[in-house]
């Protein structure tokens, strides 16, 4: 059972989910699963998760109709093995050792239920928004 279970909605984001996928698997940390759970998408989102399914043993893809991101999640919750989850969209990536900062996070506070983590929202060259991990008990 891994420690993450990462989910992600997809629907018709071709252009971002490379990048998403890839800031997963270039983690320093390994006690992951990705579940990449395809909302009906009509273009090639599909073939990409299943690419990188192909390569990486972690990596789970699920399909269903489209029904709308919320949806997706609680299909991705419904087949997640993780003893915490993560929501990603997907245009969303992660930070070079963000999963080893959360899991620094879990393991050092006891009765962690709920991590916090830190988000930069990005326009163009601009960084707007940051927040930081925060274990909630």
């Amino acid at each position: 059972m891994p420690l993450l279970s990462i989910i992600v909605p997809v629907y018709n984001c071709e252009i971002y989910l490379g990048q998403c996928i890839e800031s997963v698997v270039d983690q320093d940390f390994a006690d992951w699963e990705l579940l990449l759970v395809d909302d009906g998408s009509t273009d090639m989102s599909w073939t990409i998760c299943d690419r990188y399914a192909d390569r990486y043993s972690r990596i789970k893809v699920i399909s269903q109709a489209n029904q709308g991101p919320g949806a997706a999640r609680n299909k991705g919750i419904a087949n997640a093995s993780g003893e915490y989850l993560i929501f990603m969209d997907a245009d969303d990536f992660l930070e070079n050792n963000c999963l080893k900062e959360l899991s620094k996070i879990i393991a050092g506070s006891s009765g962690v239920d709920i991590v916090l983590g830190r988000v930069s929202t990005i326009q163009g060259d601009d960084e707007l928004s940051k927040t930081y991990f925060t274990p909630v008990y």
